[in-house]
């Protein structure tokens, strides 16, 4: 990738021949104003993602940023190949955002059920005629979050933000992990209040953890996808640590609804951007 000052240099020139404000090109790109002011100052050097973004945004072809590369005699930058994705690729990459963020929907469906269910068997057990029901409840759960969970980890693919694929790895492994045990302790002891409470408390810590690293993840995708990331992973963040206490862990259920829609929010949100890329694939 080309050095600053001179990558900064060009992107505020291709935005002036626009006649555009950083401003405006914040609201085509989703990419805060900040960012836009440190990389025009050469302040920083971005991720290929986030020029990626500013280059579809400005509508700017890639063979002529490669000319303008090649006029100042410097070697064309590397990200350019990357940016380049073939349509196989780019369908696939729809298909498994689209299908994660109706995921995401039926998740947050199934966890208002499931946290419903885990609140009798907390206070009355579980009666053996329920356990099929709660069993297929606790699978469904599983599975929808983990198929949620793939879209960040194609999210994070698809912005070179590694950091979030392992956080989504990991997230969807403590939920299937905790949806397996609340299944063996509802069939081999299912009166046991006191078991279950304990157990209970322990996955909603292990659950806490796991939001503060996806949160973390989540925000580092603002300049990718906009605001609606960092205050996804900002209320990730404070669910999680809410439910690591256990004691506000009611506080934490009512953040951890509206983060959920956000999330949802940002997967519609690259999946958006890869129908665009498919539209336009030179911008």
């Amino acid at each position: 990738m080309m050095n600053q000052p001179q990558l900064g240099q060009r992107l505020a020139a291709i935005r002036k021949e626009k006649n555009w404000t950083q401003e405006e090109l914040v609201a085509q790109s989703n990419v805060s104003v900040r960012t836009i002011q440190r990389i025009e100052a050469g302040e920083v050097t971005p991720r290929f993602a986030t020029v990626k973004i500013l280059l579809a945004a400005l509508e700017y072809d890639l063979d002529d940023w490669n000319r303008l590369s090649l006029q100042a005699d410097e070697p064309k930058p590397n990200f350019i190949q990357k940016m380049t994705l073939s349509k196989t690729s780019l369908t696939q990459q729809q298909e498994s955002l689209n299908t994660s963020w109706i995921a995401g929907i039926v998740y947050l469906i199934m966890l208002m059920l499931e946290i419903g269910a885990d609140a009798l068997i907390l206070s009355d057990g579980i009666e053996s005629s329920m356990i099929p029901f709660y069993a297929t409840l606790k699978l469904l759960v599983a599975i929808s979050f983990f198929l949620f969970m793939r879209g960040f980890v194609g999210v994070g693919s698809l912005f070179e933000n590694h950091q979030i694929r392992i956080a989504a790895y990991v997230y969807a492994f403590v939920i299937a992990a905790i949806s397996f045990s609340d299944v063996v302790l509802a069939i081999y002891y299912p009166d046991h209040v006191e078991l279950n409470s304990i157990s209970m408390m322990v996955m909603i810590i292990l659950i806490g953890a796991a939001e503060v690293v996806f949160g973390v993840s989540l925000m580092k995708l603002q300049d990718s996808l906009g605001q609606s990331a960092k205050v996804a992973g900002i209320l990730e963040i404070i669910t999680g640590i809410c439910f690591m206490t256990v004691v506000f862990v009611f506080v934490g259920m009512v953040t951890m609804f509206p983060a959920m829609i956000l999330e949802i929010l940002v997967l519609y949100k690259a999946y958006d951007f890869i129908m665009r890329q498919k539209t336009n694939p030179a911008a």
